[in-house]
């Protein structure tokens, strides 16, 4: 069954990882997707890394 999600305002860390993990996003105009783990070098949190294989 595929897994949709609605994106209205920012979303960052495990609200981004759950997005990445969806089949179909759709994202307003005034949204976006940060991860802050990244912007410092470190790998995606969450799980995000190993769940999509």
């Amino acid at each position: 069954m595929p897994v949709s999600a609605a994106i209205n305002d920012p979303a960052a860390g495990f609200g981004a990882s759950m997005a990445a993990l969806c089949d179909l996003v759709l994202i307003s105009d005034k949204a976006s997707l940060v991860e802050p783990h990244v912007d410092n070098g470190l790998v995606l949190d969450d799980g995000i890394a190993v769940t999509r294989l």
